[in-house]
């Protein structure tokens, strides 16, 4: 299965339309509306509270850029109220996340639930290289959990991030869906498999004997692995065999120190 931001590529840009909603992509003329929507206390209720000003300078910039970030604009009077952006969930590799944001002004009318499910259907019908959906909202966001359940779609997890969280997918009566999540699965089990077969190849292969430079064989004892010395120690007043170090042994019940035959 290709990578989220792959599929995405391959059909941005793109626009959706509804009866009463255009969806196109974010341009940087909709910085105001980005501003408005992570400053209001109300739109990041449940969304961790309103962003600093530097986090609403980078995604100003980063919008424009990204594939999937739609505006949702109202078509009677041309007016934007929100966001819709479907990208790469960072909790699961290979699986897609919808995100939606739209201003107080827009809410009660149904108009989220409109861009919520124009947004899941192109992913469903449009990108079928792209992974399975989700959309996560806290479960004390009771507003949320309605429209996203109003759409078909079910949950299917929950997580502690910023709160409780619910993890939706559409429903899985979608046989595309549930193929994606099939597929999704078996891609993990295998990289699963694959890191297991690594490991064991490694632990498998034979380890190298331990060796030690020559310098530090001379200053080990005599029966100390890897150490290539004299089988037998020289006698008293014998001269050694090898070059002594600075370290004191006993050879044949005589004391021999710093480096001088005893």
């Amino acid at each position: 299965m290709k990578s989220v931001s792959i599929a995405l590529n391959r059909v941005w840009p793109t626009q959706l339309r509804t009866d009463r909603l255009l969806l196109r992509p974010v341009t940087r003329e909709d910085g105001p509306l980005v501003d408005e929507l992570l400053t209001d206390d109300r739109v990041r209720a449940h969304l961790g509270g309103p962003a600093t000003q530097d986090r609403v300078v980078a995604r100003q910039a980063a919008y424009p850029m990204t594939a999937g970030a739609f505006t949702v604009v109202r078509v009677a009077d041309q007016r934007q109220i929100g966001l819709v952006t479907i990208g790469a969930d960072h909790r699961c590799e290979g699986r897609a996340e919808i995100s939606y944001q739209l201003l107080p002004a827009a809410w009660g009318e149904g108009l989220g639930r409109e861009a919520v499910a124009a947004a899941v259907s192109w992913w469903t019908d449009a990108v079928p290289g792209g992974g399975p959906l989700v959309a996560v909202t806290q479960k004390a966001n009771r507003s949320s959990c309605r429209m996203l359940e109003a759409i078909g779609m079910t949950v299917v997890d929950e997580l502690d991030e910023h709160g409780r969280q619910c993890v939706y997918t559409p429903a899985g009566g979608q046989d595309d869906s549930d193929l994606r999540w099939l597929r999704l699965l078996a891609e993990r089990r295998d990289a699963v498999e694959r890191h297991r077969g690594a490991q064991a190849r490694r632990r498998a292969r034979p380890r190298p004997a331990r060796t030690f430079p020559t310098t530090f064989r001379r200053s080990l004892p005599r029966n100390w692995p890897g150490c290539a010395l004299p089988a037998t120690a020289p006698t008293a007043g014998s001269a050694p065999a090898w070059p002594i170090t600075r370290r004191t042994f006993t050879w044949a019940g005589h004391r021999t120190a710093r480096g001088s035959p005893g």
